[in-house]
């Protein structure tokens, strides 16, 4: 149709002119046409939608122990899908790697694992096959300082006992800026070594910081370095002694040179100590913490009241004795509920009283009487023994008891009153 126009055009004029415009007009048009070919190749196709991805931030971050982080993932397509999130591919996390919630927010555990490099995901809970990923370092916590003993120290060899929080193998005691020799007891308590001297009489700080990855170091607490005073002295008595759980142990502190005999205690340099570790009164009586757990042992020190750079010290090791039953009361029981009051030595606060192979709900009172409430469904005679757990421990020699089918048989709530009254007093 176009060519039959240019050609129209040309017979008209009959000139070169007309030739030319006929020329410029077909070329015209053939832009034109490309321009439309290449307008609906454009839309009537497409390379089609881009490739989803997700994408965790931020990016190899860096969580110190018991710090917390938030995650977030994003999709390059705009939704929010429901993400379920992983630390090392395990849903949730860990003790050992850190924990993560539903919202990403993850809490490190107090010590870094070996290694120490770990991977947060998150997969889009409805396809498993759509998930994104960032790499974390985990470091060492900072160390917290709440105690040191004593708070005074002569000139010359001493030993300092620290208590507080997140100390890692490796941590370091400084006196100023003197690295000390450190032993460390547990993640809760250190002990330091070294010498003062004469230069350093007066005020200097202590402190602690934990190793790389992720070296930090504590708060500060002073302490007085002192000229000694060679006229008094203190001692312990008995340097050692292996108790059970809940019972006691006396230890004497002598304190010579002064007329000024008084003495402060602590339990691993805790003022007369806590729950935790067991308690001191002023008299020297220590009280063993009712629950051991992984507690082996601790260490007393008595600290001169008139001179604190005089101090003595004593361990004590947990060890539950083996118990003996010398004598169960009543010794007859009538069917149905009962409540049973037990002698012997070397009882605990986790001994359990056993009935027949039955082992019954059981109340310390103190390390020579335990209550005891059961059931009696049979009658006859009963065996009775005493088994402490460990550490030590061990199960005592066994005392009958009489079932009988005569007399009233104690109430349920009335053996539960009584089990609740033996805990007000030893009787």
């Amino acid at each position: 149709m176009y060519a039959a126009a240019a050609k129209h055009a040309v017979t008209e004029d009959g000139g070169e002119t007309v030739k030319r415009s006929a020329v410029i007009l077909v070329s015209v048009l053939a832009v034109f046409l490309s321009g439309c070919a290449q307008y609906i190749g454009s839309s009537g196709g497409g390379s089609g939608p881009l490739p989803f991805t997700l994408t965790v931030t931020p990016a190899n971050a860096t969580v110190a122990g018991l710090n917390q982080q938030q995650f977030t993932a994003k999709t390059n397509n705009g939704t929010k899908p429901a993400l379920t999130w992983s630390v090392n591919g395990v849903a949730g996390g860990s003790a050992t790697l850190g924990t993560i919630n539903a919202t990403g927010l993850y809490t490190a555990s107090e010590f870094p694992p070996t290694p120490n490099a770990i991977t947060i995901s998150a997969v889009e809970t409805a396809d498993s096959s759509k998930s994104g990923k960032t790499g974390v370092t985990l470091v060492n916590p900072t160390p917290e300082l709440d105690a040191v003993l004593p708070m005074s120290i002569p000139v010359g060899a001493f030993s300092l006992t620290l208590s507080g929080k997140h100390f890692v193998p490796g941590a370091t005691v400084y006196l100023g800026t003197t690295a000390l020799t450190t032993t460390l007891d547990s993640s809760t308590q250190l002990t330091a070594t070294g010498m003062a001297t004469t230069a350093q009489v007066g005020t200097l700080a202590v402190s602690v910081t934990n190793p790389k990855p992720g070296a930090a170091t504590s708060g500060k607490i002073n302490i007085q370095i002192l000229q000694p005073n060679s006229n008094i002295q203190i001692s312990i008595t008995p340097p050692s002694a292996t108790v059970g759980a809940g019972n006691q142990t006396q230890f004497v502190a002598t304190v010579t040179g002064t007329m000024n005999t008084g003495a402060n205690w602590a339990v691993n340099a805790v003022p007369y100590g806590n729950d935790t570790v067991g308690t001191m009164d002023s008299n020297g009586n220590y009280t063993a913490p009712a629950t051991l757990g992984n507690l082996t042992k601790v260490n007393i020190t008595a600290t001169s009241q008139a001179d604190t750079t005089k101090q003595a010290s004593a361990t004590v090791t947990f060890e539950n004795p083996v118990p003996t039953l010398t004598s169960i009361t009543p010794g007859t029981l009538a069917l149905g509920a009962f409540q049973l009051t037990l002698y012997g030595t070397g009882f605990v606060s986790t001994s359990v009283v056993n009935f027949g192979g039955q082992s019954l709900k059981t109340t310390y009172a103190t390390a020579t009487m335990i209550t005891a409430i059961g059931t009696a469904s049979n009658a006859g005679q009963v065996s009775v023994s005493v088994t402490n757990p460990a550490p030590g421990g061990g199960t005592s020699n066994s005392l009958s008891v009489t079932v009988t089918t005569a007399g009233t048989p104690v109430s349920s709530a009335a053996a539960v009153r009584f089990l609740e009254q033996s805990s007000f007093g030893p009787d």
